[in-house]
């Protein structure tokens, strides 16, 4: 017990000289580590930062880029959608006056049967097959034929107009 009640041992000056520079060399290798470790971590976050920077600019260079591209499209669907309105409404416009058309032909064609049928009540002699009879059944199959031809354009109109608003 008694060794441990004892006063710590007394060292001569050499023996402390020698223990300080040797705790000194070891601060300043201590200090020489702190010192590089700091430029690395330094040198680390300078070459994280341009690589940061660098991508970041090529992908704000990429999203202006994609936006350009996105404006770009968007103004040719406008054009595409501003294009099939107006081709809407020429065809609306046209499906009127094809409407009319037909109507209009309902009248001549009714006055060809007409005279087509007075003649045909003729008796005797005057049930001829002259040119005039020629005529009117030539004037009945064209105007047949013109109705036929605006009927079936007037079909395909509405089926375009169909078309059209159905990819709207």
């Amino acid at each position: 017990m008694a060794k441990l009640l004892q006063s710590p041992p007394k060292f001569l000056p050499s023996e402390w000289q020698v223990a300080n520079k040797n705790q000194y060399h070891k601060a300043e290798a201590q200090r020489s580590r702190s010192e590089r470790l700091v430029a690395e971590s330094q040198r680390l976050v300078d070459e994280i930062e341009k690589s940061t920077k660098k991508s970041q600019s090529d992908v704000n260079k990429k999203l202006e880029q994609r936006l350009e591209e996105v404006r770009f499209w968007k103004k040719e669907l406008d054009d595409k959608l501003e294009q099939l309105v107006n081709e809407t409404e020429d065809l609306l416009l046209y499906q009127i006056r094809l409407s009319k058309a037909l109507e209009s032909y309902k009248e001549p064609l009714h006055i060809t049967q007409k005279c087509l049928e007075y003649r045909e009540k003729r008796v005797g002699i005057d049930l001829v097959h002259d040119e005039v009879e020629q005529e009117l059944k030539k004037e009945d199959e064209i105007i047949r034929g013109v109705m036929a031809l605006l009927t079936r354009t007037l079909e395909e109109t509405s089926e375009q107009i169909r078309v059209i608003i159905f990819c709207l």
